[in-house]
């Protein structure tokens, strides 16, 4: 058994965009989320997250969310690196979306779709 759960707070970096599988039968949607933290340092780090979601909620993401949203979602996780101009390589986490809340508007508060 194997359990893929996670939660993570920050804010939506552009707003979402829509893809379509390779055979056009299904709509996605895809937004990076940055979250920051201080590391053992004291120094404050930006770590970037690509999230997508499928079917209704993706409809709602792009419905919804906007670029400076700040939310908390939720999804499963998996692990990936990317590699910049200056050739870095930059760690990232590829998020699942299965549900997500507005963390600071007061006219957007929660969103729930059937999935």
């Amino acid at each position: 058994m194997s359990i893929n759960k996670f939660f993570v707070g920050g804010y939506v970096g552009a707003d979402p965009e829509a893809f379509e599988s390779k055979d056009k039968s299904k709509q996605y949607a895809g937004f990076n989320l940055a979250e920051s933290r201080v590391d053992n340092d004291g120094n404050e780090v930006t770590y970037w997250h690509q999230v997508s979601a499928g079917g209704k909620l993706a409809e709602t993401v792009l419905k919804h969310v906007k670029k400076g949203d700040k939310l908390v979602i939720e999804g499963s996780a998996t692990a990936a690196v990317y590699v910049t101009k200056e050739n870095q390589v930059v760690p990232q986490m590829k998020i699942w979306l299965s549900g997500f809340e507005f963390a600071s508007s007061k006219e957007k508060t929660s969103v729930s779709v059937d999935t």
